[in-house]
């Protein structure tokens, strides 16, 4: 098991791997070219979120896809002094991320896989061409405050309708 550990040496932010330097992996991504930062939302913080996920799950694609999101989750609270974290802290927050966000992203699926497919009647009555399905797909009004699509004639069947996830972590 790994040891990350994060500490403040007067203006210097220092991290660590084991007693190693941890790697900020810039060619990755350069939001701080000065360095790691800890305890809010900044590029410090994000090059932080980044090297550390890069380094734990060893997988470039995958920390990229979720490292402001662990920063967000992580790094914005860590103690501003001092710090540890260990592989497995890493792991149950990648955990506790993947685990907030699988309800959303899947009542979002639905609510789009349904709309698509109550366009696609429509389109099979109406449009006579590729360009005429663009338009209407275009003009599918949208309730901003309440995220979902206005019932209209685009709707043949209301009770069919999904709504998208609202709230605090909808997407």
């Amino acid at each position: 098991m790994k040891t990350y550990e994060g500490r403040r040496e007067g203006y210097a932010a220092i991290v660590r791997v084991n007693g190693a330097p941890l790697n900020p992996r810039l060619d990755l991504y350069n939001h701080s070219p000065t360095g790691f930062e800890w305890g809010y939302c900044g590029s410090g913080p994000a090059q932080l979120a980044l090297a550390l996920l890069t380094d734990h799950l060893r997988d470039d694609e995958q920390a990229l896809n979720l490292y402001q999101r662990f920063k967000w989750t992580v790094v914005t609270k860590l103690p501003i002094r001092r710090w540890q974290l260990t592989s497995q802290d890493i792991a149950e927050a990648l955990q506790r991320i993947r685990e907030q966000e699988n309800p959303h992203r899947e009542a979002a699926m639905k609510f789009v896989v349904n709309r698509y497919w109550q366009l696609c009647d429509q389109v099979e009555v109406e449009a006579q061409s590729i360009d005429k399905a663009i338009e209407l797909a275009h003009a599918m009004p949208l309730d901003t405050s309440r995220g979902e699509f206005v019932m209209d004639s685009l709707n043949s069947d209301p009770s069919a309708d999904v709504e998208p996830p609202t709230g605090k972590g909808a997407p």
